[in-house]
Parts: structure tokens; sequence; C-alpha cells
């Protein structure tokens, strides 16, 4: 008997490690189905010639009148998606903004998720697959609303409807909801396993440009936002939300002026009224501070508001000064003085609570030992490898309602 069971658990084991490695090849020959996607189609000197020229429109995006779509929608498939990559990490590591647009491209292109996502892994901060998560769950919603029978569910459409329906919102029914729900989260549950260190919250900033997508208005975006469970991660939903529809907000919500505390003023209002996170919202509408009397007149500010708006506004004020600290260690300790304890905490997190890999890591860790208070020094140790888009951090709970 001891040898039969010693058979046995031969052959478990053996038919694990064949389960194991029969997923593994099948990744790999998904992977080898987009060889040209990864390596480029050209060789030799023309290889060069359309290296030297994306390089050339990348840097003059503006001269060329071309957006980053465009440019690596041209030369994606001549490059390759390994020459980019490494060409965008050389020129800036966290190069996040400047990827989103290549993941769009890559998910135009790939129509499994898990497959755009390794094609991505974690390119400029997961920049990449930010891109991947707002092409493949919009299609998803959209396929979803389209089961009603007033979106014409099976008929062709005239390219003139078909225009006026991409730019309504769309409306899903409760049973529609559940299902688009069920596969968010199933995909954030395991989003981690695809990429290393890929987190839930960050997985939930991809959804959050879809749901932008989506639903249009920021209104709309954000409820979609509430098919997430937790707080966390409707919050990190919402951080997509506002950067997906960020231009949209400045253009035609957002009266423009030249006063600094009257931009500052406008906002914070405005995100009181149409997030249920202000912070989320603040982030993407205001500018950096670039000196300790900019970060002064920012906290004035946020020690008028009311309690969950003036803890929201300390964490943003902290995110919009990161720069300046990042460059002047020392001032750290008169940045986050104004405020209950509370606040402060909430203001020292906008500071050093940061997505893994961003380039300003460094200098912020070395930053905090400027604290000259020894609790909120031993905080914000705690709080720099705390990384952004990482669930269950207890500050962040703290700028909730």
């Amino acid at each position: 008997m001891p040898r039969l069971s010693a058979i046995l658990l031969m052959l478990t084991c053996f038919a694990v490690s064949f389960d194991s490695l029969a997923k593994e090849n099948k990744t790999k020959s998904k992977l080898q189905d987009y060889k040209i996607l990864i390596e480029g189609s050209e060789t030799g000197k023309s290889l060069e010639k359309n290296f030297k020229e994306f390089s050339e429109k990348f840097k003059n995006r503006d001269r060329y009148e071309a957006t980053n779509y465009k440019i690596y929608s041209y030369y994606l498939e001549k490059i390759g998606l390994k020459r980019i990559t490494d060409y965008l990490h050389k020129d800036d590591p966290s190069c996040h903004g400047a990827a989103h647009a290549l993941g769009k491209v890559i998910g135009e292109k790939v129509s499994d998720l898990k497959t755009g996502m390794q094609l991505c892994s974690n390119t400029c901060t997961y920049g990449c697959v930010h891109g991947i998560f707002r092409v493949y769950f919009t299609k998803l919603g959209k396929n979803y609303g389209h089961q009603h029978p007033g979106h014409n569910a099976g008929k062709a459409q005239s390219a003139d409807h078909k225009h006026q329906h991409d730019n309504q919102p769309i409306k899903l029914s409760g049973k529609e909801q559940k299902l688009f729900a069920k596969d968010i989260n199933s995909a954030c549950s395991e989003s981690s396993s695809v990429i290393a260190d890929f987190f839930q919250g960050n997985c939930a900033h991809g959804v959050g440009h879809a749901m932008g997508q989506i639903g249009k208005t920021v209104r709309s975006a954000t409820q979609y936002c509430h098919l997430f469970p937790n707080n966390e991660m409707r919050y990190y939903c919402e951080t997509g939300v506002f950067m997906e529809l960020e231009d949209k907000i400045k253009t035609k919500f957002i009266p423009k002026t030249n006063s600094r505390s009257d931009a500052i003023k406008l906002t914070l209002s405005y995100c009181n009224k149409n997030s249920n996170y202000p912070s989320a919202c603040l982030r993407f509408l205001l500018k950096r501070n670039k000196s300790l009397g900019h970060i002064t007149r920012f906290a004035t500010l946020c020690a008028r508001q009311k309690e969950h708006l003036r803890r929201n506004c300390f964490n943003a004020l902290g995110y919009f000064s990161r720069t300046y600290i990042a460059k002047n260690p020392k001032e750290f300790q008169y940045a986050c003085v104004l405020g209950d304890s509370k606040d402060k905490y909430a203001c020292i997190s906008g500071v050093v609570h940061m997505k893994k890999g961003q380039r300003y890591y460094p200098k912020i860790k070395k930053a905090c030992k400027f604290l000259v208070d020894k609790k909120q020094l031993a905080f914000c140790e705690k709080q720099v490898n705390s990384y952004y888009y990482k669930l269950n951090n207890i500050t962040l709970r703290t700028i909730f309602k």
C-alpha cells in the first residue's frame, strides 16, 4: 500500500506539473501569435528609418499635429512594442500618461484581456494596461447595453446613427449591471496573477476610464463605479473617471480664471458636488504647487472647508506638493501644518502615497526624515511603503464619508 500511495502521489504531481506547463505553453502560444506586434515587421535599414521617424514625431507631436494614438497606430507593427516601451522608459521611467494611448491601440488589436495585459506588462507604471482596460470594458459595457430593444440589437445601423449612439451614455438594466459587476470584479480579483504588483485599486482605476466612456457624463460614470463593492475600489474607479473626462470637465464646467485661489475654490466646489471622493476629482483638475507660497495658499483654502471636503482637500494638497517637496525635501516640515491631526495625516499621505515605480519615490522617502513630529515621521515612513492602488490603506479611508 505505501508503494501504491507513492505512485499515486507521483502521478498527481505529474498531472499538476503537466497542467501548469500546458497553461504556460498556452500563454506563450498566445503571445507568439503577436510576434509582429511585439518585435515589429521591419528589419535592417528600414527598421532604423522607421524608428528614427517615430522618435522624431513623438518628440515633436505638436509640430506634426499628431496625437500619441495616431503615432502608435502607425508605427506599432513596424518597429514593435518592445522598442516603443524601451523608448518611453528611457525618456521618462513613469511615462504614465504617454502609455494610455499605447494600451488603447493594443486593446483594439487584441481581443483577449489577459493577453493584452501581458503584452503591456508594467509599462509606464501600468499606464499601458489602463489603456487596455479602457478599451476592453468600454466594449463590454456597450455590448450589455446593446441588449436593450431600444438599442437596435442585431440590426444594421447607419454611420450617422452609430455616431449619435456612440455619443450617448449607455444605460444598463439591473440584470445587466449585475453581469457587468461580476465581470469587472472578477477581472480585478485576478489581475495581480496576470501582472505582478498590479494591485486591485490599479484595476479599478483602469475600469474607471471605461466608465467615463460608457457613462459619458460624470454623474453616470461615477454611478457605475458603485458596481465595485467597497469605498476604496470606488475611489480608485473615480480617479479613472476624472482622468478620462478631465478635458471635458475643464472646458465645460470650470470657468477660466487667472487667479490661482479662484481656480482652487471653483474646483473644490465642483468636486464636492460631483464626486463621492473629492480627492479623486481634485487631483486631475488643478495645477502643481511650485513654491511654499502656493502650498500655504492652497492649505488656507482647505482649512476653511467643512470636515469631509477639508480632509479631501488636504489630501489633494499633498499630492500637488509632491514635485516641489521632491526637489526641496527640507520644506516638507512646512507643507502639512494646517488643519487638525487627521488633516495633517491626509496631507502627508497625499505626498508620499505613490504608485510603485513613481520616479520621485527615492526623493520623497528621504524627505520624510525632515518631519519634526515623531508620530508624523513614523506615519510618513509607513505610508511611503504602502503603494497607491494597494487596498487597505488606513489614511485613505479617513477621507471617505
